[in-house]
């Protein structure tokens, strides 16, 4: 069984990305639950492209409220860089009763090293089990899927688990298929894009863009099939993202990634439907 839902990585530039012109009517996180219900999902992470340590408690509870009117289960995103960071992203999200909390981890970042990262997640798992939250991390290409195993292997606790992206690891480079056989024992969620590979003019290289859920080269059917024969659990979040390139406006580019949450949704219900996946209402 799968939960269908969205991240607002699925509303890139209708929030907004620096350094492009900006929409004339950005979402905020109340608009963003506002839209998932209008798409008829059950299910919204709130990543890190939009900031709620900002939020005073009264906004977060008018978030939650808002997410409990439209039954929408609310998780959150975050990038992480130190432990005060950590646990301040943990109190938004007890504040929010969003159990479920991502993390990207940046090994890039001077000071994030194995061990820093090991000892930190120790430290808040008696928080984590005190409020039934989990953390998952997520494979990228600053965190691969070896690295992640890794974290796991010395951790040995269910609190903490992976929060799966085929796409992602093409930047380490990792085979999207092999990532999904290795972590999806461990995964909480599953975070779904599809990708086009092609040739530059010039044939020296390839460019790699977004597109709309099953119109690329990943094969999403047997990702979702993998996912579910070989996962613990009895319901998994399967969360909707979107690369969609930037065109010639801000206005085009967000009509286009519309048209594509719509269509990737519906090519998503029509997969599980065909693999006989049940869907959690």
């Amino acid at each position: 069984m799968v939960r269908v839902g969205l991240t607002s990585y699925a509303f890139t530039w209708e929030i907004g990305m620096a350094g492009y012109p900006q929409s004339l009517h950005p979402l905020d996180p109340f608009a963003l639950i506002k839209e998932a219900h209008a798409l008829n999902v059950k299910g919204l992470k709130l990543c890190d492209n939009i900031d709620l340590t900002n939020l005073d408690s009264a906004e977060i509870t008018r978030l939650k409220d808002l997410a409990h009117k439209y039954g929408i289960t609310l998780q959150v995103g975050f990038r992480w860089c130190d432990s005060l960071e950590l646990e301040k992203y943990l109190e938004v999200a007890e504040q929010l009763e969003a159990r479920l909390i991502r993390l990207l981890i940046d090994y890039k970042t001077p000071g994030i090293t194995p061990d820093f990262v090991v000892q930190a997640l120790r430290q808040v798992l008696p928080r984590l089990e005190k409020t039934g939250s989990v953390i998952a991390i997520e494979n990228y290409d600053r965190c691969s899927s070896t690295d992640i195993l890794r974290i796991l292997a010395q951790l040995q606790t269910s609190s903490i688990g992976v929060c799966l992206d085929p796409a992602n690891s093409l930047g380490v480079p990792e085979n999207p298929y092999e990532i999904v056989s290795l972590l999806a024992p461990f995964s909480l969620c599953l975070h779904l894009k599809d990708i086009s590979i092609k040739r530059f003019p010039h044939q020296q290289g390839f460019v790699i863009e977004g597109c709309p859920l099953g119109e690329g080269q990943l094969d999403i059917v047997r990702i979702l099939d993998t996912l579910i024969r070989e996962n613990r659990k009895l319901s998994i979040p399967v969360l909707l993202e979107l690369w969609v390139p930037y065109v010639q406006s801000i206005e085009e580019t967000i009509a286009i990634e519309k048209q594509w949450r719509n269509k990737s949704l519906t090519t998503l219900y029509q997969m599980l439907k065909t693999l006989k996946i049940e869907v959690q209402v």
